[in-house]
């Protein structure tokens, strides 16, 4: 576990101010079909002034959903789909959920934007489920950057952020009073069903995570939590970082579809730890050199490996508690995993 100073917010949450673009949820979700829907309507295109690199290819627009999530190319009123899916939606999901905007709110039920040169920031505030239910709210931001914005760590070009978190499902089929049998899917997808990430799918009201492909997860996992996550390269694992309310740096196992010029995969354990980690490879590979760098890409060490080699041991003892990336440099490309210095 990893606890911030009291000057390291856990959260990436920036507040909406004057310089935002607050969303009309009378005439401003209409960009399907031209109609107009608060509830499961989307708006756009928002042209962006930077490339986001998405699994390999650059988006220059995007199309805002009421419910959670962007997508490219297409705008889409879609809600409740799962990562993977075979489809043509390419989203960025900081929570794919049956949002309802359509119930009159003052301070609530708002969505904002803010387009900066090198990153867009669209804030969900306060924001209720379907069907028009407003007694349990959600808080939540995405970042997309050109890769090097200073808002987020080098390395990244995504971040999840969150606040505070109530609910997981809408009424449609999928269960009463915010949960249910349906699920919040947390990650991002290509169509493809081969390059995706998944966080987690969220429909207890607990703190329950066992990450993507386990048991649903509690939504108050997120509660004033930050992900951050490179999805630029079709080669390379994102980086994953998951700080949660309380500062804890959690770093659970991926689903990630991935390119096959990777023929080496990456276990590190114990991870978090005090003392010594021992780094895995499994498969054929051509390795050289392994590196330790901080989150924002500072080197630490490096570490030389023969071609072949199956495991070594690293040492942490000497770091201060807290993330770091554990950098793989190969002929397919570089990969990186988060590694965790425990107290």
């Amino acid at each position: 576990m990893f606890v911030a100073s009291a000057q390291e917010p856990c959260s990436c949450w920036v507040e909406p101010d004057a310089s935002y673009t607050l969303l009309e949820n009378t005439t401003d979700w209409n960009a399907v079909l031209g109609v107009n829907n608060a509830d499961d309507g989307a708006h756009g295109a928002v042209y962006l002034p930077f490339p986001y690199q998405f699994f390999g290819l650059p988006e220059d627009s995007l199309f805002i959903s009421v419910n959670g999530y962007i997508t490219f190319r297409i705008a889409s009123t879609a809600w409740g789909w799962d990562i993977p899916h075979a489809g043509p939606l390419r989203f960025v999901a900081p929570f794919f959920a049956d949002v309802d905007l359509s119930a009159l709110c003052a301070t609530c039920n708002k969505v904002y934007y803010k387009i900066g040169p090198s990153s867009i920031r669209i804030n969900w505030v306060r924001v209720g489920y379907f069907q028009n239910h407003l007694d349990k709210q959600n808080t939540f931001q995405l970042t997309l950057t050109d890769g090097n914005d200073p808002s987020l760590p080098v390395g990244t070009n995504t971040a999840f952020c969150y606040r505070d978190m109530q609910w997981a499902t809408g009424d449609a089929g999928q269960g009463v009073g915010g949960f249910g049998t349906g699920t919040a899917d947390v990650g991002a997808d290509t169509g493809d069903m081969n390059h995706y990430l998944s966080v987690g799918q969220f429909n207890q009201d607990s703190e329950a995570f066992d990450g993507p492909g386990g048991d649903p997860d509690g939504v108050h996992r997120l509660d004033s939590a930050s992900i951050y996550l490179d999805l630029s390269q079709l080669t390379t694992d994102p980086p994953y970082a998951f700080i949660g309310g309380d500062c804890e740096v959690v770093v659970p196992g991926l689903w990630l579809g991935s390119s096959p010029e990777h023929d080496v995969a990456v276990s590190t354990y114990p991870n978090p730890t005090v003392g010594n980690m021992q780094v895995v490879l499994s498969g054929s590979h051509r390795l050289e050199t392994i590196d330790l760098l901080t989150l924002d890409g500072r080197l630490i060490k490096s570490f030389v490996i023969k071609p072949g080699q199956q495991r070594f041991d690293i040492s942490l003892d000497d770091l201060a508690p807290g993330p770091y990336q554990l950098r793989i440099s190969g002929p397919g490309g570089p990969k990186t995993s988060l590694i965790v210095r425990a107290l």
